[in-house]
């Protein structure tokens, strides 16, 4: 595949080099990170608790945060008590945006899931603003229907992973995101499209139509 430029977004380096850790009786993990478990921030059995770039595993600022207070939580009790770790969401600032939320292209599981997704060229909003450049691909579990992850390059693309972020954490249903409001002309009409595309390809339904009012009861 050719293309025109190649955005290296390289990040930071544990350093870890002249700490000589391997003394304290641990075991070092690829590139002598060494092995824990990232639901308690714990290295092995030991009394050693890992948190923020020093991991190397999701090396941004509210990643870290989470893992202090996993790793602080831990360290100071008698009892280890394993945290249920947030969506993924990552986000490049450039124009456009370049996010990823949730499971990537390359961890699906491509028996079982599906893909929809949109260019951002027709797009009316988009089309408005004079930044038509651009798609979105949303995946989902083939059979529930339930969100899976999402990735793209558009305008505001920090804004639609946030909303993708929430409803992947909520475990939602592609049919029940399209049963949320969507302004007109707005960026996000953009993703209904892309969950439309995805909504034709997943086994579970609605019970009755996607833009069904739901009744009183």
């Amino acid at each position: 595949m050719l293309v025109d430029k190649v955005l290296a977004s390289l990040g930071s380096r544990p350093n870890l080099d002249n700490l000589q850790i391997e003394n304290a009786g641990i075991d070092l993990g690829v590139n002598t990170i060494p092995a824990y478990n990232p639901q308690t921030m714990q290295i092995g059995d030991s009394h050693i608790f890992l948190a923020g770039d020093v991991d190397a595993e999701r090396p941004l600022l509210h990643e870290a945060g989470d893992e202090g207070r996993i790793a602080g939580h831990n360290a100071s009790r008698d009892r280890i008590q394993a945290f249920q770790r947030k969506t993924p969401l990552a986000i490049n600032f450039v124009d456009p945006n370049i996010c990823h939320v949730g499971k990537r292209w390359s961890e699906l599981d491509h028996e079982q899931s599906v893909v929809g997704e949109v260019n951002m060229a027709p797009v009316g909003r988009v089309l408005i603003m004079g930044k038509n450049k651009g798609i979105i691909r949303v995946y989902a579990d083939k059979a529930s229907g339930k969100l899976l992850g999402s990735e793209m390059i558009c305008t505001k693309g920090e804004n639609l992973a946030h909303l993708l972020a929430w409803c992947i954490q909520q475990e939602m249903r592609v049919g029940e995101l399209l049963q949320m409001p969507f302004y007109h002309p707005v960026i996000e009409e953009a993703l209904q499209a892309a969950l439309y595309d995805l909504y034709s390809k997943v086994d579970t339904k609605n019970s009755g139509p996607i833009t069904e009012l739901r009744p009183l009861v």
